[in-house]
């Protein structure tokens, strides 16, 4: 495991030198270019928090700065030996996992409250932005929420078949974590650890290529699926051809189905899916059969997704018979930028501080806040003056453990969206 210590950029290593004070420092983290719902930032907070300083450490960051020409500040560390852990320095306030954050929020604000350690405070900065991935995925899969309810559409019209596509165990976790804050169909067995999913019986073709007979793999499919007590079961059509799937076997697929009282959700996979899915629910229709779907999962993003449904609709068919798998796409256009997280420092050196610059964008928000909801549910940020602690939405992250994911889940499934921008109050526009 990486050296707690050494999770920071190499220029902090610097910072304590440099500075007038280290007395007591304060930060906010913000997003400043999307609104969002708040997502792993408990849980990090609590990984940083939970952490006691230990000499080996220090002694190998003393090593491994001095390969990078630099001196670590070990003295400030040695200092922190003496405490239980972190908690006992830093404070950490924040909204809670599952909040709808407007744009330019100072969702938390972290603070030393022992003398001295001021510089922890943005020690570990990388650590606290990370969970932008959590919290833009969350966001996403909210959105797409969002959009099959407005439509008045099954909501396990999006599936997950992220699992493979991820780039790391890290990203599979946040991400099908996310997904499963607001959308239930998952592949994902990896979640299922304390997630509850929805998911059914699948060929793959593997399955179809142990078989001699093609068409009798598609029927013991079925059948064996329906004796099992499954109600759908996937059929990928591909893996000979498609063409002579829909011409040859799809009539007596589906008839198998019917007999079986199981409903057959057929997965074109390559060339033009939506074309093949066009001829399979038309053939079907024409025979009159009506207990069936379709699935799309080659190279899916949400933004093909709702591409597609427009041209689904112009073939005449019901959105609803179509889900679409969608795997690391569901994410891969997301970066830090998309939301904007971004910590400054809002007091040091005994005075509240802000960064000035002439981008209006990238100003921050000086001295210690409270943020509190109006009567009309609007989110407003107060300078502390005009809010006690005590008084304000944050909450302290010091608790022994994090939230669970069904207390984050239901914060998350009853927030109101609509308000996109923070609100500051008038007193806090008067100080900035």
């Amino acid at each position: 495991m990486i050296n707690r210590l050494m999770l920071t950029d190499v220029y902090n290593l610097s910072h304590g030198f440099m500075k007038c004070n280290v007395d007591f420092e304060a930060s906010h983290i913000v997003n400043r270019n999307a609104p969002m719902i708040l997502f792993g930032f408990d849980a990090a907070v609590h990984d940083i928090l939970d952490y006691k300083v230990k000499e080996d450490d220090i002694i190998q960051a003393i090593a491994c700065a001095k390969k990078v020409n630099m001196e670590f500040p070990a003295e400030i560390f040695y200092d922190a030996m003496k405490y239980e852990s972190i908690r006992d320095i830093l404070k950490v306030e924040a909204l809670p996992d599952g909040s709808w954050v407007p744009r330019g929020t100072p969702f938390a604000q972290i603070s030393n409250v022992v003398k001295g350690f001021g510089e922890l405070v943005t020690w570990w900065e990388p650590l606290l932005l990370h969970p932008w991935f959590a919290s833009s995925c969350a966001t996403r899969a909210l959105k797409m929420k969002q959009y099959l309810t407005e439509r008045n559409e099954r909501l396990t019209r999006f599936h997950s078949f992220g699992f493979r596509g991820h780039r790391s165990m890290e990203d599979a976790y946040w991400c099908g974590r996310a997904w499963s804050l607001f959308l239930p169909g998952t592949d994902d067995f990896h979640i299922s650890v304390d997630l509850a999913g929805e998911s059914i019986p699948a060929l793959a073709h593997k399955v179809i290529m142990n078989w001699d007979d093609e068409l009798m793999c598609y029927v013991e499919a079925v059948r064996r699926s329906a004796e099992r007590g499954y109600k759908a079961v996937s059929i990928v059509i591909d893996t000979v051809s498609s063409k002579k799937f829909i011409e040859e076997y799809l009539l007596k697929v589906q008839s198998s189905a019917d007999v079986y009282k199981i409903t057959p959700i057929y997965r074109p996979d390559s060339e033009d899916v939506i074309v093949q899915a066009h001829k399979i629910v038309t053939k079907l229709k024409e025979n009159r059969y009506n207990n069936f779907g379709i699935i799309i999962g080659d190279s899916v993003t949400f933004n093909d997704a709702k591409g597609y449904d427009v041209v689904w609709k112009k073939y005449g068919h019901d959105c609803n018979l179509l889900t679409w798998g969608i795997g690391a796409g569901f994410y891969n256009d997301l970066t830090r930028d998309t939301l904007g997280w971004a910590m400054k420092t809002c007091y040091s050196n005994g005075k509240d501080r802000m960064k000035c610059t002439d981008s209006l964008g990238k100003r921050s928000i000086p001295g210690k806040v409270s943020l509190k909801y109006r009567r009309d549910g609007k989110l407003v940020a107060h300078t502390r003056t005009e809010y006690s602690c005590e008084n304000s939405d944050y909450i302290i992250l010091n608790i022994s453990t994090p939230s669970t994911f069904e207390q984050i889940k239901k914060i998350a499934n009853r927030q109101d969206c609509g308000q996109q921008e923070i609100i500051l109050s008038d007193d806090l526009r008067t100080k900035m």
